[in-house]
């Protein structure tokens, strides 16, 4: 099933990439209105979308701008086209142009870890928001290094899960997760980082540590030092 969805994705952003070719050879004629630095932006977007890092760097250094937009093409920035593309490598070169590295994070979708990770080590200044929601995506899908690395570029480690639905705090952690799931390496994470629990969460994974083997005995001693007070 996940192979059939790849080549489905695949066959969509070919699609998608003849398609802003198309738009590019319609701005192309319109040169002398637009200007050079509108043509050169509007083809570095259709670099990032496609993956294309070596005419992205052509781009840029023709004048291209990193965080510019066409019309044409979405109204997207170039780091937006690469990260929703799952364009790790377009993303890196974008980003060392000075991309908006928030932007980039909040249109990566969920399991592009490349890129993800890509922009998390960049260095840049990323929103507090942005990156709350990327803990939480990566704590969701079990990618407890990608959590580790929001949290050390400024993820909150107590911000307590949204509702898909109504955004209202439906009342979980980021450590009553990994003690709930059993991740001992990421609930010391946690810990060391100052994470703790909610009240409301203290008794039922009391209860379920209680339940569990010996081999839990860690996680109850973390739950013991970093839970609230009963």
């Amino acid at each position: 099933m996940n192979r059939d969805r790849n080549a489905q994705i695949r066959r969509a952003f070919r699609v998608r990439s003849r398609a802003m070719r198309l738009c590019l050879g319609l701005a192309a004629s319109a040169f002398a209105v637009w200007g050079w630095r509108e043509y050169a932006t509007a083809e570095l977007i259709v670099a990032a979308d496609s993956g294309d890092a070596g005419s992205a760097r052509r781009w840029l250094a023709a004048g291209a701008n990193v965080n510019g937009t066409c019309f044409l093409l979405d109204d997207q920035t170039p780091i937006e086209h690469a990260a929703f593309a799952d364009h790790p490598g377009v993303a890196r070169v974008l980003l060392a142009r000075g991309a908006d590295s928030t932007t980039g994070l909040e249109w990566a979708r969920d399991g592009s870890w490349a890129v993800i990770v890509a922009i998390l080590l960049h260095g840049r200044r990323v929103s507090v928001d942005a990156l709350n929601r990327c803990m939480w995506a990566a704590i969701r899908a079990g990618a407890g290094g990608v959590v580790c690395l929001a949290i050390i570029d400024g993820a909150n480690v107590n911000d307590v899960s949204k509702d898909a639905y109504d955004q209202s705090d439906d009342g979980f952690t980021p450590l009553g997760i990994a003690i709930n799931t059993g991740d001992a390496g990421l609930a010391r994470f946690l810990a060391q980082h100052g994470a703790t629990v909610t009240p409301a969460e203290r008794a039922p994974l009391e209860a379920l540590l209680k339940a569990a083997s010996n081999e839990q005995a860690a996680m109850v001693r973390l739950l013991a030092r970093h839970g609230p007070a009963k």
